[in-house]
């Protein structure tokens, strides 16, 4: 199936959900992956791709030379088939970085909404009080230039998995 992660208009924040079959028993899928793969806290390794794999399950991200708490990882189930592997597998960003975004923006739109109010009241204002919007607009440019880097990572990791275990993307 031909598919272009990479130009996929979707939200900053959704994951992409999608299925990977693999010729190949999840014994030889796990050995493959371990060794095509270097612990995300290997500083010094070479692979391009860095992660974790275990019996039941793996999660995937792109080796960078820089940080980006934005960056694209891919987890995936293994699921045992009669002669194959079925792959259920989720690509975005890291759930701890959707939860401190979600609870950090919470905090911006409440402060930033107070804030308007008290700018339409009676009491006097002063510049500062713009500061919350300026976090809020800040933080969104953040995150939409964090994932704007990522953009091709789904793409690089289902073409490694390609390559690594002979997977096939099915839907």
């Amino acid at each position: 199936m031909d598919y272009t992660f990479g130009e996929e208009p979707r939200s900053l924040v959704t994951a992409k959900t999608f299925t990977l079959i693999s010729p190949l028993r999840r014994d030889e899928i796990v050995r493959q992956l371990h060794d095509n793969i270097d612990r995300p806290w290997n500083i010094f390794g070479k692979k391009s791709v860095i992660g974790s794999v275990d019996r039941a399950s793996f999660r995937l991200c792109r080796r960078l030379n820089f940080r980006n708490s934005f960056t694209t990882h891919l987890s995936g189930k293994l699921i045992d088939e009669r002669d194959s592997t079925r792959i259920r597998c989720k690509a975005g960003m890291h759930p701890i970085v959707i939860a401190v975004l979600t609870v950090w923006f919470g905090a911006l739109t409440l402060i930033a909404a107070f804030t308007t109010l008290s700018l339409w009241s009676e009491q006097p204002s002063s510049p500062f009080a713009l500061i919350p919007l300026l976090l809020l607009f800040a933080g969104m440019a953040l995150v939409w230039f964090g994932r704007w880097l990522s953009r091709n990572d789904t793409q690089t990791l289902v073409d490694f998995l390609e390559a690594t275990i002979d997977a096939e993307l099915v839907d």
